[in-house]
């Protein structure tokens, strides 16, 4: 297993770290065309730095249970980002001042509408969920800090107006 990090050399790992960055960023976009080229490409520079001796020869079963595991992992994560994504419209609703029932449909989301994102997030789930444990929450304390700090910013804004 740990023969992985020191079979690579440094030129390998180099392109590994730019395409995971290239990855994220397309999967986080929503742009799964290039997601999928990317993940291509990353699977074929670990095919060229990778000896043969280190991938071996898979079974057929351990592939299955592989593949059925991958694809049971992305449909329980799609359900997990579905939601967030639910929140996410329902934060931007109220924010936008939303208080009646006439307006709400405007803004909940519809599977129908969202195919290709929860396609999407079952196929690329680990950049998706490596994306959303590192970005959401960074995201979350920032904006917490700014709503904190509003009253300071304003009184900056009235003393420098002297109002």
């Amino acid at each position: 297993m740990f023969e992985l990090f020191f079979v690579i050399n440094w030129l390998g790992w180099t392109i590994l770290a730019i395409l995971t960055i290239i990855i994220l960023t397309v999967v986080e976009n929503e742009k799964w065309g290039w997601s999928t080229l990317v993940a291509l490409l990353t699977a074929g520079v670990l095919y060229y730095f990778l000896p043969s001796s280190v991938l071996g020869v898979p079974s057929f079963w351990s592939v299955v249970i592989y593949v059925v595991g991958y694809v049971a992992v992305g449909v329980a994560w799609s359900f997990f980002k579905w939601t967030l994504y639910v929140l996410k419209a329902k934060e931007t609703y109220f924010r936008m001042g939303g208080k009646t029932k006439a307006n709400i449909e405007d803004y909940i989301p519809v599977a129908r509408q969202n195919r290709s994102n929860i396609v999407g997030w079952m196929a690329f789930w680990p950049w998706s969920a490596l994306w959303t444990i590192i970005d959401d929450p960074i995201k979350r304390m920032y904006r917490a800090m700014a709503r904190s700090l509003e009253r300071v910013f304003d009184n900056i804004s009235r003393r420098m107006f002297g109002v």
